[in-house]
């Protein structure tokens, strides 16, 4: 009998089949290979990133370059030489990012960041170029919509008390404030609501800068008027008080007067007076500019016992007011026929019956919007650090008080005033009467 024996291997069939089910294999297998290739290659010349290298805390791809935190100079170099040339400028968020609670420890998180970046423009640890400031104020901007928790991280930071001076940056290397301290309180308005009254208000309880008390009064003055008016006071005349110890040294104090002359009223003689012991200048100044002519009697106190350079403010002061005042024509009037009016003080005391203001000139300078800068003349005392200056502003008289100072001009004239006194005189009133041409008829 003849036994078939079963093949042993596979049938041609079953190869068949195989090899066709093989093939697609072995294709996908080689096209996985390259293009494993392909990734390692585009990694190695850097065109694709990792998802690793991305910020953790990034909410919207789209800023993701902009939010990260910088912790070093060399990373601020790159992120700014990188990103933000090949990003549009960011644009101010009117809120927190998406997906982002306000109140939440992220939310807190992100201002924190913001606040950080803030800090990577420091002149002194590496240059300032326009792409950097650019930057720079767009994490400010972001900053000033961040809401509350945008206040509570510049709290974290102001209470610090460390700062970056922006001194000599200019044009678009600017960032557009002298300080980051003075950044970060313009953003604290910005935020406003009770969030950015209450962090106002903790740096003007802690600060004796002159400079960011002027600040904090106008930021806090616009965002609720009167309503903390003493406490502006109060942080004037405290750090008078310390200035007056010399404990503010090199210090320039005329913010301080500049705030009480236009918060104080009648409130803030008293220490006007005080203070002008020290700065005669800025206080004759501050008490002349005192609304509704509050701080008049004391300015007229003032220039009875004036002497040397104290009579270049403290006269064209009195004769500011002399021709609305009784009491100020009276003055000096008195003072002319006496010969008492310091010579150094007259050509001074003519320009402010010509229609020239006088204002003290520390930062933030409340300066009128329309005065005339190409004549202005300017001081500053090094002894006591007094700057101020005097500005054409006869725009702003009444064609009948214009009358009344050409009179008046004319009277002090009748009583023979020094030869000096009679050339300051007729340019003052020279300046006056080509007022009155100019103006319609």
């Amino acid at each position: 009998m003849r036994i078939q024996s079963a093949p042993v291997g596979p049938s041609r069939s079953s190869l068949r089949c195989r090899g066709a089910i093989r093939a697609p294999v072995l294709f996908a297998a080689a096209l996985l290979l390259a293009l494993g290739g392909f990734v390692v290659f585009r990694f190695a010349q850097g065109g694709l990133t990792p998802v690793a290298s991305m910020p953790a805390a990034t909410v919207e791809p789209e800023s993701s370059a902009i939010v990260s935190p910088v912790t070093n100079a060399s990373a601020a170099t790159e992120l700014i030489t990188e990103p933000v040339a090949t990003l549009p400028p960011a644009p101010a968020l009117a809120a927190l990012p998406k997906g982002m609670a306000a109140g939440s420890p992220q939310a807190l998180a992100w201002t924190r960041t913001l606040v950080t970046n803030l800090t990577q423009l420091d002149p002194k640890a590496q240059p300032v170029t326009p792409e950097l400031a650019a930057w720079w104020r767009s994490q400010l901007n972001m900053l000033k919509n961040s809401g509350p928790d945008g206040a509570a991280a510049i709290r974290e930071f102001l209470a610090r008390n460390e700062d970056i001076s922006f001194a000599g940056l200019s044009g678009p290397d600017s960032p557009g404030y002298p300080s980051l301290r003075q950044a970060l309180l313009d953003a604290l308005a910005t935020i406003g609501g009770q969030a950015g009254i209450d962090g106002l208000l903790e740096v003007l309880h802690t600060t004796v800068l002159p400079a960011e008390i002027a600040q904090l009064a106008h930021h806090l003055e616009t965002l609720s008027p009167a309503q903390y008016r003493q406490e502006l006071l109060d942080a004037c005349h405290a750090a008078l008080t310390q200035a007056q110890k010399g404990e503010l040294k090199n210090l320039d104090v005329g913010s301080l007067f500049q705030v009480l002359a236009k918060h104080g009223g009648a409130d803030a003689v008293a220490s006007l007076q005080a203070a002008g012991d020290t700065w005669k200048s800025y206080a004759a100044i501050a008490l002349g500019n005192l609304p509704d002519g509050a701080g008049l009697p004391a300015l007229l106190e003032l220039a009875r016992d004036s002497s040397g350079l104290t009579a270049l403010a403290v006269w064209p002061m009195v004769a500011e007011h002399a021709a609305t005042s009784d009491e100020a024509r009276n003055l000096l009037l008195e003072a002319v026929r006496a010969g008492s009016v310091p010579e150094m003080a007259w050509p001074e005391l003519a320009r402010a019956l010509g229609g020239y203001d006088y204002h003290i000139n520390s930062p933030p300078a409340t300066l009128p919007a329309n005065a005339n800068y190409d004549q202005s003349q300017s001081w500053s005392f090094q002894q006591t650090g007094e700057q101020f200056i005097g500005v054409v502003n006869v725009a702003r008289l009444s064609a009948a008080e214009i009358n009344t100072r050409i009179g008046f001009i004319d009277q002090i004239n009748g009583f023979n005033p020094p030869e000096a006194a009679r050339a300051a005189l007729a340019a003052g009133r020279n300046a006056l009467v080509n007022e009155l041409q100019r103006r319609p008829r």
